[in-house]
């Protein structure tokens, strides 16, 4: 499609006569405006997308206390983007919230219906907003990630500190972090004389692909 000039006669008058500094003037506005729009591009240009491979990812928990659990959560999806100039995210990372498994069955099983609700609130989530730190084309890179953590159908703010490797088109990002799962409306698992830490530590590998 061909886009024609668009013409008009309407003419504008200015009683104020013509300064040679005016043109500078005029210059200067005109390539500040270029260099913004031209920003902009280059920015919205310069997203990378991550999408996350379930079948190399895991969440591994660590509950202290009497004696220790531990055991894994499935990751059952996972997208997000970053902008590396402001450090920007958007997505979300999806936990099979039925998916607990710590060698136990009979354990499991209460985890499942009397600690995770699975029945009424069946994924777990995390959705980024901020990611603090730069993102190396190749090799390691730290920072910090700041978000969104839903648990019981409730959202908690959550700041997880990163690692992140890339290689090619591909890469794999690790954290830990608690979370202070009684406080935010689970059920306490300590009973009698068992008595049970009232945080549970995460360990979180995401592996996957990179695109811009």
């Amino acid at each position: 499609m061909r886009l024609e000039p668009i013409r008009s006669n309407m003419a504008v008058k200015c009683d104020r006569p013509f300064r040679k500094s005016d043109g500078c003037k005029y210059c200067l506005w005109g390539a500040s405006l270029v260099l913004a729009v031209s920003s902009f591009f280059t920015v919205s240009a310069s997203a990378q997308n991550y999408r996350v491979d379930t079948s190399a990812s895991t969440v591994r928990f660590t509950l202290g206390g009497s004696h220790t659990v531990v055991g894994t959560f499935k990751v059952s999806s996972g997208d997000f983007s970053l902008d590396p100039q402001s450090g920007a995210m958007k997505g979300m990372v999806t936990v099979d919230a039925s998916s607990g498994n710590s060698d136990d069955k009979g354990r499991d099983k209460k985890m499942t219906n009397d600690q995770m609700k699975a029945q009424n609130f069946p994924s777990i989530t995390f959705a980024p907003a901020k990611f603090s730190g730069q993102v190396k084309d190749s090799g390691d890179s730290t920072g910090q990630v700041d978000g969104t953590f839903t648990l019981l159908g409730q959202g908690h703010a959550l700041s997880v500190p990163m690692t992140v490797h890339v290689e090619g088109d591909h890469f794999t990002a690790t954290g830990s972090f608690m979370v202070p799962y009684v406080s935010w409306g689970m059920k306490d698992p300590s009973w009698f004389v068992m008595k049970e830490a009232k945080e549970v530590k995460v360990d979180l590998k995401l592996a996957g692909t990179v695109s811009k």
